[in-house]
């Protein structure tokens, strides 16, 4: 007996079909030859991001000869740049003119070291340039490069998030490369891009490259982002680049602001965006110290909104802890930090906790280390797995 052609079905109902499979990729094989109206779906979930290394290149050269058409299933790019330089031109910019299509959503080009701009050569500069300028793009992220040009930024109508870790931009004097990218980076009259999550961070402090970036950008005639309309900010908080947080923030809209912080401290008396404010406060191996040093900051921090007249509605404090280095926190610190919180009402504390250690039990128990804070009843303790941690982290650091 013959089976009944898939195309009698919704579009929706073969989405659905699939995505319950998704994770088992050798099944949503199988289904891609069932049926030609299985195939595009089934693409979809396959080919739906792509990771570009040195490994991978020339493989993907030969998938896209193959079936071109697999490029307009790729949503998501990421292009490991400086070991992509001993790739060759060809092999590079074939595979990023195919899979660069409507579909994109998301770019990401990074470097496992800190990689100078003007060192890239030409062209791929011209094509990372192109891949960055395609219109349904809504999330970039960009790792460990210096001397990037400032109007790299400038005239994404699309993007809505924007994710910049260890990355310096200098005094524009390095010229855009040439190409028809070009014309929307070549004056006042190119728009802003307006972002509604932006993150900002070192990816390690030895890089010390945060300052130099905000010093940079903050009050420059080019800067290119509209953050009027921001929801998310994440960053890093040093002494040395206090003043320039806080005239990133003066930059923001009146709009629900969430802002995520690591060390430092922030005046935010007069925000009144702020809708929630959340920390994280990592004390594993070694970092004891560190954590203990960041106590000073976030006090002042807390001790600025007493005074703000439009407090955020939630304080979350994600804590990463190893008890062996927890148990190294003085007694006092938590004392001052009670008193500091508890004197926010009505603000709720949400504390969400994962924790390992070498010797067994010794969880700690907030109601003991914040006892007023959760007599008034506003505090909120939750654990979570390893993975949800370290996923966190990888956004702060």
């Amino acid at each position: 007996m013959s089976t009944p052609s898939s195309s009698i079905f919704a579009r929706e109902i073969l989405y659905e079909i699939v995505g319950h499979l998704h994770g088992d990729t050798e099944t949503v094989k199988t289904l891609s030859v069932v049926s030609s109206s299985f195939l595009p779906i089934c693409r979809e979930v396959l080919f739906y991001s792509l990771r570009l290394t040195i490994q991978n290149c020339a493989r993907w050269n030969r998938y896209l000869s193959a079936s071109p058409s697999i490029g307009n299933s790729i949503q998501e790019v990421e292009v490991e740049v400086k070991a992509l330089l001993s790739a060759g031109e060809q092999q590079v910019m074939f595979v990023l003119d195919r899979v660069t299509g409507p579909r994109m959503i998301a770019f990401r080009m990074f470097n496992y070291a800190l990689l100078d701009w003007p060192t890239v050569p030409r062209w791929f500069q011209d094509a990372l340039l192109r891949t960055l300028s395609t219109p349904s793009i809504r999330r970039v992220d960009i790792s460990r490069f210096s001397n990037l040009p400032i109007s790299l930024l400038s005239g994404l109508p699309h993007l809505r998030k924007l994710q910049l870790r260890c990355c310096s931009f200098p005094t524009p004097t390095i010229p855009t490369p040439t190409s028809n990218v070009e014309l929307r980076s070549s004056g006042p009259q190119v728009p802003k891009t307006r972002v509604d999550a932006l993150h900002v961070n070192t990816a390690g402090r030895s890089y010390g490259q945060l300052e130099c970036a905000l010093d940079q950008w903050i009050g420059h005639l080019d800067f290119p982002l509209d953050l009027t309309h921001l929801a998310s900010l994440y960053i890093d908080v040093e002494q040395r680049n206090e003043g320039k947080v806080q005239d990133l923030l003066r930059m923001c809209g009146q709009s629900h602001l969430s802002l995520s912080m690591r060390g430092g401290s922030i005046c935010l008396e007069h925000l009144s965006a702020l809708c929630v404010l959340q920390f994280c406060i990592c004390i594993m191996h070694g970092t004891g110290g560190h954590a203990i040093g960041t106590f000073p900051g976030l006090f002042r921090t807390l001790k600025s909104l007493e005074s703000n007249e439009h407090p955020p509605k939630e304080i979350i404090i994600a804590a990463f802890l190893e008890l062996d280095e927890f148990s190294t926190i003085p007694m006092n610190h938590w004392e001052d930090f009670d008193s500091h919180l508890v004197k926010l009402s009505p603000i709720t504390v949400r504390i969400i906790t994962t924790c390992r250690s070498t010797r067994p039990g010794g969880m700690p128990d907030w109601s003991l280390l914040l006892p007023s804070l959760s007599e008034s009843g506003r505090l909120i303790s939750e654990w979570q797995s390893h993975e949800w941690c370290y996923k966190l982290l990888a956004q702060h650091y």
